[in-house]
């Protein structure tokens, strides 16, 4: 609601590029908490508009991710680089639940799961700033 009505992330939300970027391949995985921002903002869906950098990234295949960003460079990023962030996010952000096309990930995930589940892991920085 907020949004709606404050003229200044109207405006934001205006400058904003939104596109979908694709795999040819499945290769993202979708969470429970599908919502990446950057910066991370808490749940349950806070996104920070107010930030120059802001970046939102949805997950919405398991061979597509929608991104809205006032900045470029995700774009010129290269699929493997956004592959491991995404994933990686998805699986910080995530509270019960991580689903994957196939098993092919299993090796990525299994271990994230398991630290987390320690306290052990965290997935690192978002590269896109």
């Amino acid at each position: 609601m907020e949004l709606s009505v404050d003229p200044t992330k109207v405006f934001t939300v205006k400058g904003i590029l939104w596109w979908i970027r694709r795999w040819p391949r499945a290769a993202i995985l979708i969470g429970d908490r599908p919502l990446l921002t950057f910066p991370r903002a808490r749940y349950p869906c806070g996104i920070p508009l107010d930030h120059p950098l802001c970046l939102i990234a949805l997950p919405i295949a398991p061979d597509a991710v929608f991104f809205a960003s006032a900045k470029d460079k995700v774009r010129k990023m290269t699929l493997s680089k956004i592959t491991l962030a995404v994933n990686e996010e998805t699986i910080g952000r995530s509270t019960d639940a991580v689903y994957a096309f196939d098993t092919s990930l299993r090796s990525f995930v299994k271990p994230r799961i398991e630290a987390k589940a320690k306290n052990t892991w965290e997935p690192g920085v978002w590269p896109f700033r």
